[in-house]
């Protein structure tokens, strides 16, 4: 395979530096402001002419309007006037020295009607010098900017020198790296030659008669008749594609039948009896007080049981992490029989609540200035909640009348559960 030889370098690297060293040397920042030069006096021109054209503006009205030469001296004044007060005043302050202007030069004996020409001839002159002005003044500013003016502009260009001329990655290192790519290419081992070599190798290969191209080809004949075979080929794969297809629309035992298997086993299923589990937040403390008082337990929120449900039975329990004597007058509990309530957040106390967990006297029992394990408790099947708990909703619950020995017996840590079973 021949190797397309690439044409001999035209450039150098000594040349190639002394190409950007005269394009990026200082001395190009003074010649680019000398281009600005021509703009900025045609600007100048431009208003010098705008103010001599006011005057002959301002005579070629009186001249149409028919004032005597005489009175012309007044109202030239009276425009130069207006045009020094328009470009140092603006806004309210211009329209009041105007109308002083005004009053002065009628006052004179003036022509009202030619004094208002000469002030609107004016106030045009104006507008155009001071947008000159403006121009003049952004083309300075510009200038003068600290991030893209001209001096700007030449600390760029001297850092862009100094980098051409750093040692460690400047034009000189430039054609260092570039030398040795060079020697790189012209290396015996895994230089252009080399590659060459390579190639010639992998040419050799593709045209070997026992694994090259032609061999391949052979291969893919054979894979192309076995595919085309009467008995295992892609025909004969059909057929048996066609078969199972056949199979599986059967009435029978085919997917059809198969999916009324499987609907009816899923509406077996469903009758069956479902439970989901409930939590309140944890409340961290409770305290019990020794004179009779409804103390509140963490809502309980209870949500997903599917629309429709029938609710077979739902209890209440409440988890205790530990329960504490604060008192060191004598040991602690619950005194008297009491009950843990519960009602839907849209009812009335002592209305709508009902009994979810009875408690007995002397339950909870600790010694004086004493912390215990804590405790599970729940309701029974005696105290079935579901005529109160009937479906979605936020549930309060709370001891009814809370009574203990002394103050005060602390519950840490509590958290409501409720479980519900429905089909």
């Amino acid at each position: 395979m021949p190797v397309k030889k690439s044409k001999p370098r035209t450039a150098t690297s000594e040349r190639r530096i002394k190409k950007y060293a005269e394009t990026y040397r200082s001395k190009t920042v003074p010649l680019w402001f000398k281009k600005t030069v021509p703009i900025g006096a045609n600007i100048l021109q431009e208003w010098l002419t705008n103010q001599e054209e006011l005057e002959k503006q301002i005579y070629a009205e009186l001249q149409a309007d028919g004032i005597p030469t005489d009175q012309w001296v007044w109202y030239v004044a009276l425009g130069r006037r207006c045009f020094v007060k328009c470009l140092n005043f603006s806004s309210e302050t211009y329209k009041k020295e105007r109308t002083s202007l005004r009053n002065e030069f009628v006052l004179r004996g003036l022509d009202p009607h030619e004094v208002d020409e000469v002030i609107s001839i004016a106030d045009y002159k104006c507008g155009l010098v001071k947008q000159i002005l403006v121009t003049l003044q952004d083309i300075e500013d510009k200038l003068d900017n600290a991030q893209w003016g001209l001096a700007a502009l030449k600390a760029l260009i001297d850092a862009i020198e100094a980098k051409l001329d750093d040692p460690t990655s400047g034009l000189a290192n430039l054609k260092s790296l570039i030398d040795d790519l060079e020697n790189k290419l012209d290396d015996g081992t895994y230089g252009l030659a080399a590659l060459k070599a390579l190639l010639d190798a992998l040419e050799g290969k593709l045209d070997d008669g026992t694994t090259g191209l032609a061999a391949l080809k052979a291969l893919l004949d054979a894979l192309e008749a076995k595919l085309d075979d009467g008995t295992y080929g892609l025909s004969a794969l059909k057929a048996l594609i066609d078969a199972l297809e056949g199979k599986l629309d059967d009435a029978t035992y085919g997917l059809s039948a198969l999916k009324d298997l499987l609907d009816d086993l899923e509406a077996k299923l469903d009758k069956g009896m479902h439970c989901m589990t409930f939590l309140s937040v944890i409340d961290d403390v409770i305290d019990l007080p020794a004179a009779a008082a409804d103390t509140n337990l963490p809502d309980v929120v209870i949500s997903g049981v599917p629309a429709g449900a029938t609710l077979d039975k739902v209890l209440v329990f409440l988890i205790v992490r530990a329960i504490e004597n604060t008192n060191a007058g004598g040991s602690n509990a619950i005194e008297g029989a009491q009950n843990i309530r519960i009602k839907k957040s849209t009812g009335a106390w002592g209305v709508d609540d009902i009994i979810a967990i009875p408690l007995t006297d002397n339950m909870w029992t600790v010694a004086a200035s004493t912390r215990e394990f804590g405790d599970v408790i729940g309701g029974d099947d005696a105290h079935d909640v579901k005529s109160e708990v009937d479906g979605n909703a936020t549930y309060n619950l709370r001891f009814e009348d809370a009574n203990v020995d002394f103050d005060f017996l602390r519950l840490n840590d509590v958290q409501v559960l409720i479980k519900v079973w429905y089909h």
